[in-house]
C-alpha cells in the first residue's frame, strides 16, 4: 500500500515563517522531503522544529506580487532540481463588520489571501505540470463555508480559496496535477493568539472534540493531500476542525 512517500520529494511552502505554514515545514522535513519556503518575514533560514536540525532556506517575498511568486517558484525549482509539492498557508485577516470596513482593510485581506492563492496556483501548474504531476494544497478556513461575525473579508477570501481550488483540480487534472484546500477551524496560531477570550472558548465548546487545534494537526492533513495516499483525490476542501462546522 502506497504510504506519505516524501523522502527526497521537492516541496514550497508559502507563509512557511510561522503558523500552519511552520509546521507544514517541520512535517515535510521529518518525512525526508527536501523544501524551500517563501515569507515576508523571512531571514534567510527558517528551523524545521521538533526534533529534525535541518533548516530551509525562506526566500523573502510578498504572495500578492504576482512577479515575486513566480519568481520564487522558479528559484525553488532550480535549487531542488524539480518541484513537485506546493503548499499555501500565507493568510492575514482584519475582522471588523462590513459596514466598518474601508476599500484598503478589504483588500489587504483579499488580495493576500485570495489573489495570493491565485498567484501561486497560476505560476506552479505549469512547473509541476512538467514534472508529469504533483500536489498544490491551499488554505482555506472554515469561514469560507459559513461566514462569520466580523468576518466579511476573511470568509470571502477564503470561500474564494475553495472555488480556485475546484476549478484549478478540474483544468489541471489532465496533466496529473491534484489542487485540493484544508479548511481549519479554530487553530492555535499567532493569527488566532489575539482573538479576545470568549471568542476562544466559543470556539472550544463548538469543537465536537471539545479543545482547540494545534497547527500540526492541520500539517499531518496538508501531508495527507500532499502525499500519495491522496493520489486519487483532487478538487476536495478537507475540513480540519475537530468537528465546529458540522452541518455546513
Amino acid at each position: 500500500m502506497a504510504g506519505l512517500e516524501l523522502s527526497g520529494k521537492a516541496a514550497f511552502v508559502t507563509g512557511a515563517a510561522s503558523g500552519i505554514g511552520a509546521a507544514v515545514v517541520a512535517r515535510l522535513l521529518e518525512e525526508g522531503a527536501r523544501v524551500v519556503g517563501f515569507d515576508r518575514a523571512a531571514s534567510g533560514a527558517a528551523s524545521g522544529g521538533g526534533s529534525s536540525a535541518s533548516a530551509v532556506r525562506v526566500i523573502a517575498g510578498d504572495v500578492t506580487k504576482s512577479a515575486e511568486v513566480a519568481a520564487a517558484l522558479q528559484a525553488a525549482r532550480a535549487e531542488l532540481g524539480r518541484l513537485e509539492v506546493v503548499v499555501h498557508c500565507a493568510g492575514v485577516t482584519d475582522d471588523a463588520v462590513v459596514w466598518k470596513l474601508d476599500d484598503a482593510r478589504w483588500r489587504r485581506v483579499v488580495e493576500t489571501n485570495l489573489d495570493g492563492s491565485f498567484h501561486v496556483v497560476r505560476a506552479a501548474i505549469p512547473l509541476l505540470r512538467a514534472e508529469g504531476g504533483g500536489s498544490i494544497v491551499l488554505i482555506a478556513s472554515i469561514l469560507g463555508l459559513r461566514g462569520g461575525f466580523g468576518s466579511s473579508s476573511y470568509a470571502a477570501s477564503k470561500a474564494g480559496v475553495i472555488a480556485l481550488a475546484k476549478s484549478a483540480a478540474a483544468e489541471a487534472g489532465a496533466f496529473g496535477v491534484r489542487v485540493n484546500a484544508v479548511a481549519p477551524g479554530y487553530i492555535q496560531t499567532p493569527m488566532t493568539a489575539s482573538l479576545p477570550p470568549a471568542i476562544t472558548e466559543m470556539a472550544r465548546q463548538a469543537a465536537a472534540l471539545g479543545r482547540l487545534g494545534e497547527a500540526g494537526e492541520v500539517a499531518d492533513a496538508i501531508l495527507f493531500l500532499a502525499s500519495p495516499l491522496s493520489r486519487y483525490v483532487t478538487g476536495t476542501c478537507l475540513r480540519v476542525d475537530g468537528g465546529q462546522c458540522m452541518g455546513y
